[in-house]
């Protein structure tokens, strides 16, 4: 299904709902990258982080994490799905899984659908 190099797809919704799928491991190599591909997306209204295929998030992942709740702004919406138990134990461990807000009941195939 995906191969083992760490990737972020984006698909966005039709009202302006921004889906980040992370792949891989999550960490100090790669934590720019999540950055990078929300900070194509200017002006979001709410943002899902779909976690189902990341395998390991360190420090540097959880900050690029946070940075990412930062950039979108307070008045913008944003959740954690499909979060794997080791990670959502890591954010847990950090305090993190309110900030963040973490959502063990959404399916991440439930978040938006329109790929770009």
């Amino acid at each position: 299904m995906f191969d083992d190099e760490f990737h972020v797809e984006a698909s966005m919704s039709g009202y302006g709902a921004l889906l980040l799928r992370v792949v891989g491991e999550l960490d100090a190599a790669t934590s720019d990258e999540l950055i990078a591909a929300l900070s194509e997306w200017l002006g979001i209204t709410e943002l899902t982080v779909d976690l189902s295929e990341c395998t390991l998030i360190d420090s540097r992942g959880l900050k690029a994490v946070l940075e990412c709740r930062h950039q979108i702004g307070e008045a913008a919406e944003m959740r954690l799905v499909g979060v794997p138990s080791n990670i959502e134990h890591t954010l847990r461990l950090a305090g993190l899984e309110t900030v963040l807000g973490l959502d063990r009941d959404n399916d991440p195939l439930d978040a938006p659908t329109a790929t770009i």
